[in-house]
């Protein structure tokens, strides 16, 4: 439960400091061991005999924020501000506290760089929060410190060298993903081309999580594709989301950089058609939820209730093609428009990816489904929350990083179904443009 505290604050076993040399050494200690409750009634009897201590009321505050009370863990965090004004757990706890606010959160984080700038936890706190005010430069500087914090070391892969930028004519790159999820592996493949290109490697490894591994096989740059917990025979490895600081953000690529097997996307087009599809004038596929109940994907998911719109296309010729498999409320979402959903057969990426090249367009929530689909160049429309994604903004219209994506965001959180709405009249408008004016302004699903 605490994992994130842990990260935020910088706090990792091997760096708990002793109780005799920090008066809250125990107390980080219990954190880094996951055990938060502890954690918390112990600095709670230290208030009672010290009320008045600005250490103990940040970490706290930071304590009580994880544990999902934000109103309680602002006012221990401003008592700590005020008693001690640059004291930095409470500053970087102030900015997980508003990070749904990221210009504030950014300013909070500032102001805990300018009183401690060699604070590994500001340092990736405030990257995070610069990612999502699109500040990628400083941001991917920052972002390296991640190491330190989740391996314990500056090269996690340590004794293979890490690769710096130099020339790797005539040398093997091991390249892994070494955080976040799949939507942002699948984004970020994309400056595999470019490593390619600048670096010259004569070989190039890609360790990738098991979903992911046959589609990354069809990629060019790439000569084999392994899984986690491998290292091959490299002569220096580069995680992958180092590769933004090398080459620069946000990398808007000439062309799509992901496809689906050829073989798999005639099987699934058949299958489309045995299922209906063939008799569609177009076909749309549709993520609305990311099958998770946790609070913090949960928040992206539409309710079905809120696809209601989505009957306009239906009633015009359009067939709505599930792209959630195992999704819980799919029943839910079939009672309420018609949706071809064959995502039961659906072993991996490879397969979303050849049931996307059979689709004219996709409409989803920020999950890896719109990511893929955008990186193959499909026509995305993206219901993206007004908090925003990592590396996406949060405003209406396009994004540098997906030339084919359109973005809607809800007039406030939660309002879907107003959001359903104005992506299905953008969407309809450019399906009818395809049809009657400009057959190019739309790829085709027989391309």
């Amino acid at each position: 439960m605490f994992e994130r505290l842990r990260i935020a604050l910088g706090h990792v076993p091997a760096s708990t400091p002793a109780p005799d040399v920090d008066p809250l050494g125990v107390e980080r200690g219990l954190i880094a061991g996951g055990q938060g409750a502890l954690a918390r009634a112990s600095l709670e009897a230290r208030l009672a005999r010290l009320p008045h201590d600005a250490d103990t009321h940040a970490l706290l505050g930071c304590v009580l924020l994880e544990a999902g009370d934000a109103g309680a863990a602002l006012v221990h965090l401003r008592r700590a501000i005020a008693t001690q004004p640059h004291q930095v757990d409470a500053l970087n706890g102030l900015g997980l506290l508003f990070s749904d606010d990221h210009a504030a959160a950014v300013g909070w984080l500032r102001l805990a760089m300018a009183a401690r700038p060699d604070n590994r936890a500001t340092r990736y706190n405030l990257a995070q929060q610069l990612f999502f005010t699109g500040e990628f430069a400083e941001g991917f500087e920052l972002f390296s410190v991640r190491h330190r914090l989740h391996h314990g070391r500056d090269n996690p892969l340590d004794p293979m060298p890490l690769w710096n930028g130099e020339s790797l004519a005539g040398r093997h790159v091991f390249v892994w993903c070494d955080w976040g999820g799949f939507g942002d592996h699948l984004q970020f493949v994309s400056y595999l081309a470019t490593l390619l290109e600048r670096a010259r490697p004569a070989r190039l490894t890609l360790g990738a999580q098991p979903p992911l591994q046959r589609l990354f096989a069809g990629l060019t740059a790439v000569d084999r594709v392994i899984g986690p917990g491998q290292a091959p025979e490299a002569d220096v490895h580069c995680p992958l989301f180092d590769l933004p600081r090398h080459f620069g953000a946000p990398l808007i690529a000439a062309s799509p950089w992901l496809r689906a097997p050829e073989s798999s996307a005639q099987d699934w087009r058949q299958r489309l058609k045995a299922a209906g599809a063939g008799n569609a004038k177009r076909l749309v596929g549709l993520a609305w939820t990311t099958g998770s109940a946790e609070p913090e994907r949960a928040v992206k998911n539409v309710p079905p209730r809120a696809l209601g719109p989505l009957g306009a296309l239906t009633r015009n010729g359009v067939s709505l093609v599930s792209l959630n498999p195992g999704a819980p409320d799919a029943a839910a979402v079939s009672r309420r428009i018609p949706l071809i959903d064959l995502t039961a057969d659906v072993c991996d990426f490879a397969d979303t990816a050849a049931i996307i090249d059979g689709l004219d367009a996709v409409l989803a929530i920020d999950t890896a489904v719109a990511h893929l689909a955008a990186a193959m160049g499909k026509p995305v429309w993206l219901l993206l929350r007004p908090a925003g994604s990592i590396f996406l903004t949060a405003r209406d219209g396009h994004t540098p990083w997906y030339p084919s994506m359109r973005i809607i965001v809800p007039q406030q959180e939660g309002a879907w179904e107003e959001a359903v709405a104005r992506a299905v009249e953008s969407l309809a408008a450019t399906l009818d443009a395809a049809d009657t004016q400009d057959p190019s302004s739309l790829h085709s699903r027989d391309s």
